[in-house]
């Protein structure tokens, strides 16, 4: 979003501008989640977002410009989020129990979150360039492998789990539940978009990683 530097003012035209990719923005998330890039045409962004399809060019360059943005912007509300950021070495303790709450809420918040992150490894992992995922893993994931690394050394984690596996299970803890709950409800017969099953699910889940998966014997 553009913003005026003190004592600057914003003229009308830049505002509609602001607004117009606003526009865009959200048409072309709404339709990368819903299609995939391949499927979301340049047309049907332009047609959603009211506006004639040379914008899309004028602000993104093409549509896979505007499709790096979504997805950017998709893995910020983890790397920059809050929570995560602000956890330290007297946390470690209940950093498991954080991340995964965090990613639950995040997927919750987001209901597009999981679909854009299927298109993209169905895609192949070409929409984010080299420098995007680099920037990506110095927000948070760097933040996160140094604590795990020093809870290692204090017996909190197992040192025979390595970063990468804790990461995977809390990651697919909550990717799959939101990206299959709809067929895993039918399986089961439980209606796990409620939010008691929700918390219950969650609950449990970290008693297991304390007890079996990371902890260390006592």
């Amino acid at each position: 979003m553009t913003s005026a530097s003190p004592g600057q003012t914003v003229s009308p035209k830049q505002r509609r501008a602001v607004r117009t990719k606003a526009r865009i923005f959200r048409a072309g998330a709404e339709l990368f989640a819903a299609k995939g890039p391949a499927g979301a045409r340049v047309d049907e962004i332009a047609q959603l977002a009211g506006v004639n399809k040379e914008r899309i060019y004028a602000y993104f360059g093409s549509k896979g410009g505007l499709y790096r943005e979504v997805l950017i912007d998709v893995y910020a509300r983890a790397a920059h989020n809050k929570r995560l950021l602000a956890l330290t070495e007297d946390d470690i303790e209940t950093m498991t129990g954080t991340v995964v709450d965090t990613f639950f809420e995040i997927h919750e918040e987001n209901p597009s979150f999981w679909r854009l992150l299927s298109w993209e490894n169905l895609n192949g992992g070409s929409g984010l360039r080299a420098i995007d995922w680099q920037q990506i893993r110095s927000a948070y994931i760097a933040h996160l492998q140094a604590l795990y690394t020093i809870g290692q050394k204090r017996g909190v984690f197992r040192a025979d789990v390595d970063f990468t596996t804790y990461l995977m299970l809390l990651f697919s803890m909550t990717y799959f539940y939101f990206s299959n709950r709809i067929t895993t409800s039918r399986l089961l017969d439980v209606p796990l978009s409620g939010e008691a099953v929700r918390r219950q699910i969650e609950t449990q889940l970290l008693t297991i990683t304390r007890h079996g998966v990371f902890a260390t014997e006592a």
